[in-house]
């Protein structure tokens, strides 16, 4: 299947960049087992990336994407625009909410006045929420401005180190990656360094969005940050191939699993999945990707979106079929009610609010506008009007 991007996105808190030709990389094996032999592209975007599946792991992934030397630079300077701006104005402007899920899902497992360790801390919203049960914190954060506001605003002990060279003083009961582990490079190779510095008994937290209820393509074939998509069970076997056993798994709106180092657990792989399950899964994937595209020849215009109202998807989706004139009207509607509803009085505005699609009054929607051709099967190929192919970043 064909898609042509007829206009310019609409992209609500992201944007475009590009990546020079030298610094691509193309993985040829699936992250998590090493093997190729089912390896499945789902989205080749021309002169950009390539998302491929491994349909035994069950788990999506940029098979070509920026090299990380890349990401490392992207990380340091370049990520969360938004944030740099309010810390570069004055760190006190930030007053983060402490984030509570992390420290209320391992709680029953955790020891009073446990060493926690944050990795992506961000402005540290988990870091408080352990701090306030009693815990001893410590956060690692990539990303300058981050890490100096949760030292110099916060109070708490933040690394810049990348988490490879961290040396920890004391042993760690908890290690967290909120919403980190799709953004590395290697999913495995950051867990085995985890693991190795965490006792038997060290425990592991981790956040991610979940493949069938995170994020959609297109966004999964622009948004080079997130370089995985996991499902449960390409989690799990991350997490058993590494010599930890799963003690808790929850799948809403994101997977959220805590698993614990134990000596014993080394070597105890998962089995390979059968072919049975491989088709269903490939069938699950194609279904799901064709739909998102509009699944029949012609014009499409793809909006996602999030919708707080509700606790299932991380972004709602609608599909527009029709001439490219929807697209136009479309951006201007939108555009035109967050003018008006600025304008109105709180309680006209909760009526408009009730009245209007979801996607209209949002906040945070995007739009893609594409001309589907060929047979609807996998894998997507895109072309941009550009020479060469914008990524999207934060």
């Amino acid at each position: 299947m064909r898609a042509l991007v007829t206009t310019s996105p609409r992209l609500a808190g992201l944007h475009g960049a590009f990546v020079e030709p030298d610094q691509w990389e193309e993985l040829s094996r699936c992250p998590i087992c090493q093997q190729s032999t089912h390896l499945r592209d789902v989205g080749i975007v021309e002169r950009g990336t390539i998302a491929s599946v491994c349909l035994d792991c069950e788990y999506g992934f940029l098979r070509k994407r920026p090299i990380r030397d890349w990401y490392e630079r992207f990380y340091a300077s370049e990520w969360d625009q938004h944030g740099q701006s309010k810390v570069g104005r004055s760190t006190k402007v930030i007053k983060p909410k402490r984030n509570p899920r992390p420290v209320n899902f391992c709680s029953d497992h955790l020891p009073p006045k446990s060493s926690v360790i944050d990795v992506g801390a961000g402005f540290g919203k988990i870091l408080l929420a352990f701090r306030d049960k009693g815990h001893n914190v410590f956060g690692i954060e990539r990303s300058e401005h981050r890490a100096r506001f949760v030292q110099d605003v916060l109070r708490i002990p933040c690394s810049r180190s990348p988490v490879e060279s961290f040396k920890p003083a004391t042993d760690i009961n908890l290690v967290c990656m909120h919403h980190v582990l799709e953004h590395v490079s290697d999913p495995a190779e950051v867990l085995s360094i985890i693991a190795s510095m965490l006792p038997d008994g060290g425990m592991v937290y981790v956040a991610v969005p979940d493949f069938w209820r995170g994020e959609y393509p297109p966004q999964t074939f622009h948004f080079v940050p997130h370089v995985s998509s996991f499902t449960v069970k390409s989690l799990t076997r991350l997490f058993v191939r590494q010599g930890f056993r799963v003690l808790k798994t929850s799948a809403e709106k994101d997977i959220q699993m805590l698993a614990v180092k134990e000596h014993t657990s080394a070597g105890a792989l998962p089995e390979d999945s059968d072919d049975a399950s491989r088709a269903d899964f490939w069938q699950r994937t194609s279904t799901a990707v064709l739909q998102a595209f509009g699944a029949r020849p012609g014009h499409h215009t793809l909006v996602w979106f999030e919708d707080d109202s509700q606790q299932t998807w991380l972004y709602q989706r609608q599909v527009f079929s029709g001439p490219r004139l929807i697209s136009v009207l479309l951006k201007m509607a939108i555009a035109t009610e967050t003018v008006i509803e600025r304008a109105l009085p709180a309680m006209l505005r909760d009526r408009v609010r009730r009245a209007l699609p979801a996607f209209l009054i949002s906040g945070k929607t995007r739009m893609l506008s594409v001309d589907l051709s060929g047979d609807m099967t996998l894998a997507v190929h895109i072309k941009h009007p550009q020479r060469q192919a914008p990524v999207w970043i934060k």
